[in-house]
C-alpha cells in the first residue's frame, strides 16, 4: 500500500476532529465533507 501524502493525511485528520466535534456538541449530527459522511447520527448516551 502506497502511502499518502502528508498534506492529504492532514487534511483527513482535519476533517476527522471537525466530524467529531459536531458528534461530542450536537444531540444529532449531519456531516458530509471530502473524507467522512455522517447522516443523522446521535451519540449516546444524550
Amino acid at each position: 500500500m502506497k502511502p499518502q501524502p502528508r498534506s492529504q493525511r492532514a487534511a483527513r485528520l482535519s476533517e476527522f476532529v471537525a466530524a467529531t466535534d459536531l458528534l461530542l456538541r450536537q444531540p444529532a449530527t449531519s456531516y458530509d465533507g471530502d473524507y467522512y459522511t455522517i447522516s443523522d447520527a446521535r451519540m449516546l448516551p444524550g
